[in-house]
């Protein structure tokens, strides 16, 4: 049904909108440029998939596989990504606004020069994953693993990492993106190790 769907919408240049897709089985599948609006993807397998430059607006990814897919250059709007996973998936080039990603497991993803507004980012996996260059205009992140992530050139300043695991950041040499930064006792105490600080 999706990829039917998906080509004629792509064809007719249409907007895909009020539309429930469950339990979609999907490889390689070209979904580039296509706009979906009020849109539920529901336990769907969508491996290696093609987002390219693609619009979701007030749209939900729940429960799904979504490893390996390429996002880039996309817009979410009022979306939410629930309950899925991603290893390796690209978000690159990315805008997010009024978007939460919760329970996800997106661990090496790529959200290189994405850009954040008015998020959520809750109870999530993202080890190893990239944020470098990114920019972050209110955005809240709890409980989520951020074990090696990168934020290279992404400044960190008023955002709130306390209740996250932020082990083994990746910053720039001067760590100008750690001005600012909210952080409990144990992550400062990590953090000065990185700084070259020895806490006695």
């Amino acid at each position: 049904m999706l990829e039917d769907v998906v080509t004629k919408a792509r064809l007719e240049e249409e907007t895909i909108f009020d539309v429930v897709f469950t339990k979609e089985d999907g490889e390689n599948v070209d979904m580039s440029g296509v706009k979906f609006e009020n849109v539920v993807f529901h336990k769907c397998r969508l491996i290696n998939c093609l987002f390219v430059k693609t619009t979701f607006y007030n749209s939900v990814f729940e429960d799904c596989d979504l490893s390996g897919c390429n996002f880039t250059a996309g817009y979410w709007k009022s979306s939410k990504i629930v309950g899925s996973k991603g290893s390796g998936s690209n978000f690159k080039l990315c805008t997010f606004k009024n978007f939460e990603l919760i329970e996800a497991n997106f661990q090496y993803g790529n959200f290189i020069n994405s850009l954040w507004e008015l998020a959520k980012i809750t109870r999530c996996e993202l080890p190893e994953s990239c944020f470098a260059e990114t920019k972050f205009r209110s955005i809240v992140f709890s409980n989520t693993n951020l074990k090696g992530t990168d934020f290279f050139k992404t400044p960190l300043k008023g955002i709130d990492l306390s209740t996250c695991v932020i082990e083994g950041l990746i910053v720039s040499d001067t760590y100008y993106e750690l001005k600012g930064l909210k952080v409990n006792a144990l992550q400062a105490v990590d953090l000065s190790l990185l700084l070259g600080i020895k806490v006695v």
